[in-house]
């Protein structure tokens, strides 16, 4: 039996705009535990990312739970192996996507990150994230539910960081 689930558009609780990437000189011993988000990836360089729209950068998507990640992987992952192609995730306010089926992930992974260390990765990549906060079944839909975190750096990183990507 071939179950559809379509995954809403994210819905966002609140927009939120993170200062440049500088990771810290030094770390000071507190007691709470960094933020972790996992990520969907097909390869080393190749993320699971939505455009929410034309005004707005791609985003790479970061879940909160790793059992989130797991699951939306496995559906993209059993369209992957269904359709012989990646689903396209530009420009759609949803997306649809087969029931996960598989016991265990062969051409998608999830990786682990901290926070500060996701957000270097975003923002040396001029991407923003999309933090998955929950993800809530309604019959044969999913909806995305969390924020939109905007990364920004001073011009000077930027210039930088492309004269690092276009050197030959």
């Amino acid at each position: 039996m071939n179950t559809q689930h379509k995954v809403l558009a994210c819905r966002y609780d609140k927009m939120a705009t993170v200062a440049p990437p500088a990771p810290p000189r030094v770390k000071l011993p507190t007691t709470q535990t960094s933020r972790r988000y996992y990520t969907v990836h097909s390869n080393r360089n190749n993320a699971f990312t939505l455009k929410l729209n034309e005004d707005t950068r791609t985003a790479i998507v970061g879940f909160v739970k790793i059992e989130d990640a797991a699951l939306i992987g496995n559906m993209i992952e059993t369209y992957y192996i269904e359709k012989k192609e990646w689903p396209t995730l530009y420009g759609a306010d949803d997306l649809s996507l087969p029931e996960g089926r598989l016991n265990n992930l062969s051409h998608v992974f999830v990786q682990e990150w901290e926070f500060d260390e996701l957000k270097i990765i975003c923002t040396r990549n001029f991407l923003d994230m999309v933090s998955v906060e929950k993800v809530v079944p309604r019959n044969a839909k999913y909806s995305l539910g969390g924020n939109l975190y905007i990364f920004d750096a001073p011009a000077e990183f930027y210039r930088d960081r492309l004269a690092e990507l276009y050197i030959f």
